[in-house]
């Protein structure tokens, strides 16, 4: 899994029309398999740099940066950090206007935030 999504960013990284978007979405990819591998500290590199990329884009890929690393954060056992970060996300909840993607955000948050026992 971990693998696969690694040679996933490889990929996108070889070619000439990608955006600092699709880096963002496979970094974000990256982050998330290797949090749910247990590899905190690689998830936490690859969901700043997620979130670093994600800065000119929408807020749907802004919120999803602050995911990965609310997730990778609560890997490495760093409460405070999950918890800012997850507030973070949900601030962009408001001013993301497409239902689909706010409601997707919505909810990896909800499962987050569950899964740790947080309420957000």
């Amino acid at each position: 899994m971990v693998l696969t999504a690694a040679a996933s960013l490889w990929h996108w990284m070889q070619r000439p029309d990608c955006t600092d978007q699709n880096l963002s979405v496979g970094h974000w990819l990256l982050s998330r398999t290797l949090a749910l591998a247990g590899v905190g500290q690689g998830a936490l590199r690859n969901a700043k740099r997620c979130l670093a990329l994600a800065a000119e884009s929408s807020k749907f890929y802004i919120g999803y940066g602050h995911e990965a690393v609310a997730r990778a954060a609560a890997v490495l056992n760093d409460q405070a950090k999950c918890q800012a970060h997850l507030l973070e996300a949900h601030s962009c909840l408001a001013e993301i206007t497409d239902d689909t993607e706010r409601e997707m955000l919505e909810k990896d948050l909800q499962e987050l935030a569950h899964s740790l026992g947080l309420d957000v």
